[in-house]
């Protein structure tokens, strides 16, 4: 293709803001024409983001020649007929997540664009984010996973206007909104990519009144290893997604638009007095708060009142010879304990912070190609 790709989109979304401002930073595509039920808002959007043609009626919006390709950004509800439409007129589609609100939906539009030979991609970000890749790669890092927790639970900025009793579409499950598919999504999408699909599937959630899903979890069962999913509209999560293996773990924050990794190496210990050498170490000073070793009980001072290391050496070695399980052994005179006594501590080996600027942002590369790989 020797001109720009040039995009319809539907919609007048803040996310239709975005994919206008990526669309601006790159030279193989340009947003050229919308479609909105209202005209004045169609207008409006167009005029503020420089688009030359802006569109009321649907058909008069798939039947212009000018149009290469359509980007669907409308509610869940709509992405399977206007993708179809937008198929059936040869137009290649780049489709918000989720491209469709049930399986069997998504299985006609993929046999439609194989029909027609066109290009239909879903926008689901992580999926095209250099981030899935190096977490991919670093998989052996951790040995062999055991489990892995994804989590995005995300208040929504509308569920007080929706619990102050105001209609707001993303708390509306007549437009095809849930917990599941506008986050739990992401979630799934990652597992998925990165260790295929599941031998079983096991989900449960919870609904408001009004019948729209909430929140929820699904539990990914792959024979050695099992994954949850977890993610929630009405509340908030405090922890990091992890990739525990029998070697160390992975930690990244929210799925849709990671910006750090951390990985985690796990060494056992057989030998206590070392382990808590290494709890009271020069290195870990940064400790300014007191806490009790999970293994053998030694108390964790703060770091002003440690004193030398010899000292604190010494101290922690006759505190832990009454506190340590096999201290009984020794009071009766046995010199070593009965079987071994396995300490471990986590250490933290890396910490990566991935910018997420892209020129263009993920999944524009994909799509772009593809559709003028296929011309």
């Amino acid at each position: 293709m020797d001109r720009p790709l040039r995009v319809g989109m539907i919609g007048t979304s803040f996310i239709c803001e975005w994919m206008c401002d990526a669309a601006r930073r790159t030279d193989v595509c340009v947003m050229h024409a919308v479609f909105s039920r209202d005209e004045a808002r169609g207008k409006a959007f167009a005029e503020k983001e420089g688009i030359p043609l802006a569109f009321s009626d649907f058909q008069t919006f798939l039947n212009c020649p000018e149009i290469d390709a359509v980007y669907v950004a409308s509610p869940n509800a709509a992405h399977y007929r206007q993708t179809m439409a937008a198929l059936s007129q040869g137009k290649h589609v780049l489709c918000e997540k989720p491209v469709a609100v049930n399986a069997r939906q998504a299985e006609r539009m993929i046999e439609c664009a194989h029909e027609k030979k066109l290009v239909m991609i879903e926008a689901i970000r992580p999926v095209y984010e250099p981030f899935l890749m190096t977490l991919k790669d670093s998989l052996p890092l951790v040995g062999r996973v055991r489990r892995a927790t994804f989590e995005f639970s995300q208040y929504s900025s509308r569920y007080d206007r929706f619990k102050a009793g105001e209609q707001i579409n993303a708390f509306d499950a007549s437009l095809g909104n849930a917990s599941l598919l506008d986050l739990g999504v992401y979630c799934l999408h990652c597992a998925v990519a990165l260790f295929g699909m599941p031998v079983s599937v096991h989900a449960g959630a919870t609904f408001l009144p009004n019948g729209t899903e909430a929140a929820g979890t699904v539990l990914l069962d792959y024979g050695d290893q099992q994954t949850t999913i977890c993610y929630s509209k009405v509340s908030e999560a405090a922890f990091p997604s992890q990739i525990q293996g029998e070697e160390g773990t992975l930690a990244f924050d929210k799925p849709n638009q990671p910006t750090y990794f951390s990985r985690r190496k796990t060494t056992w210990y057989t030998n206590w007095k070392r382990f808590i050498a290494w709890c009271v170490s020069a290195n870990r000073s940064r400790r300014t708060t007191s806490r009790r070793c999970g293994s053998c009980s030694c108390l964790m001072q703060p770091a002003d009142k440690r004193g030398s290391y010899s000292e604190r050496v010494k101290r922690w070695s006759e505190t832990a010879s009454e506190t340590h399980p096999n201290s009984d052994l020794r009071r009766q005179g046995n010199p070593k304990p009965i079987g071994k006594t396995l300490h471990r501590r986590t250490c933290r080996m890396s910490f990566q912070k991935k910018s997420l600027a892209r020129n263009p942002p993920p999944g524009w590369g994909g799509f772009l190609r593809a559709v003028q790989h296929g011309s």
